[in-house]
């Protein structure tokens, strides 16, 4: 009777660990300006993260969000102009945060256009993430765990089915270092 296992990295919670990244990018830098990308503006998901990564960064008064743009989830193409039309009107900032597509194109752009030294970070672990962490061309980026994720939810399904065990809700980040 029920579900017996939700399994997945909840948005809100997805949003605070890129604001707890951004911190970190943050430390020391005043002020520190941030080109925040959304997926697809408005919808649910969209707005749960940046409600975590709000509350998360509200905790250090020299972050502002001086930009926001939209990648999105379409690979590097859609991110890579919204990067160059922000690089118009806002050509000064430190961090981007955004899926690791946006992240993508954001690179492509500050690199065309010269801009060294800011910080980016992603949101998925993507291969390109991975390695522009282990380079150090990207600062960070909030892991997506989709093999351990398949395996909670048979793990849970297995004890719903051998004892009637309810799992619950399991966020499969909150089992990876650092969060």
């Amino acid at each position: 009777d029920g579900p017996v296992i939700s399994v997945l990295a909840p948005p809100l919670k997805s949003g605070q660990r890129l604001g707890a990244l951004t911190l970190k990018a943050c430390e020391n830098v005043n002020p520190c300006r941030v080109l925040y990308f959304y997926g697809i503006k408005g919808t649910p998901i969209d707005t749960a993260l940046k409600q975590g990564f709000d509350a998360t960064i509200a905790s250090n008064p020299n972050i502002k969000v001086v930009a926001e743009a939209e990648g999105k989830y379409l690979g590097p193409d859609a991110s890579l102009k919204a990067t160059q039309d922000v690089l118009q009107k806002t050509p000064d900032f430190e961090v981007v945060v955004g899926s690791d597509q946006s992240i993508q194109g954001a690179e492509l752009a500050l690199k065309d256009a010269g801009k060294t030294g800011v910080k980016l970070i992603g949101l998925g672990g993507s291969v390109p993430a991975i390695k522009g962490v282990a380079d150090g061309t990207w600062f960070g980026s909030v892991f997506g765990a989709p093999a351990t994720e398949g395996t909670l939810a048979l793990e849970g399904l297995i004890k719903g089915i051998n004892d009637g065990t309810k799992s619950g809700g399991v966020d499969a980040g909150a089992t990876l270092p650092d969060d």
